[in-house]
C-alpha cells in the first residue's frame, strides 16, 4: 500500500466568526498561496516567539555588516553582556541563543559614530559559537566571556590541566 501525501495532511476546520469574514477574505485575495500555508507560517511564529518569552528570551535585532552592505538580522535570545571593551578600539556584547550558542557582536570604533549611546565604527559583525570555550578558541577576549559565563552561571574553564 502506497502512502500519498494526500493521505499524510490532517484536516483541521477553522470557524471564522461573522465580524471576521472580510479580514479572511483579503489575507485569502492577498496571501498568494493557501490560506492554510499562510495560517500554519502564522502559527509557527507564535508559537516560537510564546516558546521564547516562556524561556525569558526575546526577539533581538543586530545590524550587521554583510558582502552586500549593512543588514538587520534577528535571533530569539538574551543579552548576556552590555557593550564591553577590549581596551583598544573593540567592543564586544554577548548574547545566548534560544539554541544555547553564543552570538557575540563585535565593533571596532575606531570611525567615531555614535549609535544609541556607545560610540561605532562599522556596523558590528555577528558570530555565533556553540559554546564559550570555542569562542575563546577564536580568540575572543577572556574579560568577555568571563562575563557571558557570570550571567550564564556558569564556571568558564578553558583548559584542564592534569598537573
Amino acid at each position: 500500500m502506497r502512502t500519498t501525501a494526500l493521505a499524510t495532511r490532517t484536516r483541521k476546520n477553522i470557524y471564522v466568526r461573522a465580524e471576521d469574514v472580510d479580514i479572511w477574505t483579503r489575507a485569502e485575495q492577498m496571501a498568494g498561496e493557501s490560506l492554510s500555508q499562510l495560517v500554519a507560517d502564522q502559527l509557527r511564529a507564535y508559537v516560537t516567539e510564546r516558546e521564547a518569552k516562556q524561556q525569558g528570551l526575546e526577539r533581538l535585532v543586530v545590524e550587521v555588516q554583510r558582502d552586500n552592505g549593512t543588514r538587520k538580522v534577528a535571533f530569539y535570545g538574551r543579552w548576556l553582556t552590555d557593550w564591553i571593551s577590549d581596551g583598544d578600539m573593540l567592543r564586544y556584547r554577548a548574547a545566548v541563543t534560544r539554541r544555547g550558542a553564543i552570538a557575540l557582536t563585535t565593533v571596532n570604533i575606531a570611525w567615531g559614530h555614535e549609535e544609541v549611546g556607545v560610540p561605532l565604527g562599522e556596523p558590528p559583525q555577528l558570530n555565533v559559537y556553540a559554546s564559550l570555550q570555542e569562542a575563546d578558541k577564536a580568540g575572543i577576549p577572556a574579560g568577555v566571556l568571563d562575563q557571558a559565563a557570570k550571567a550564564l552561571d556558569v564556571e568558564l574553564i578553558v583548559e584542564e590541566l592534569d598537573i
